[in-house]
């Protein structure tokens, strides 16, 4: 358990050692592209952990979870535009996240 930086080298010696990794997608840039009515995907940024990972001989398993995009209102263009030339995730203090249903589907 615990955080390694994110790079191929580490990502390599945690699958040969019989590690695993658990991978989140998002980020700013998907951030800004979801609202609460339709998810964004930039699967390009997984790409380089998905060759590492074949190569390494590990299972890949997908796991996503659909409902994340009601928990947090995502109205304000300020909060976008903040986040844009920040370069990072603004989020309103004190914020909650709203209840939701969330459904986790786990592949093969």
């Amino acid at each position: 358990a615990g955080c390694k930086v994110d790079n191929d080298t580490n990502r390599t010696d945690i699958l040969k050692s019989g590690r695993s990794i658990g991978i989140i997608s998002g980020g700013i840039k998907e951030s800004l592209l979801t609202n609460n009515i339709s998810d964004t995907l930039d699967v390009k940024q997984l790409k380089s952990t998905i060759k590492v990972a074949l190569q390494s001989g590990a299972q890949l398993i997908p796991v996503y979870c659909l409902g994340v995009t009601s928990l947090y209102e995502n109205d304000s263009k300020l909060y976008n535009l903040l986040s844009n030339y920040l370069g990072l995730s603004i989020i309103p203090l004190f914020t909650f996240p709203k209840q939701s249903p969330l459904t986790t589907i786990f592949g093969r």
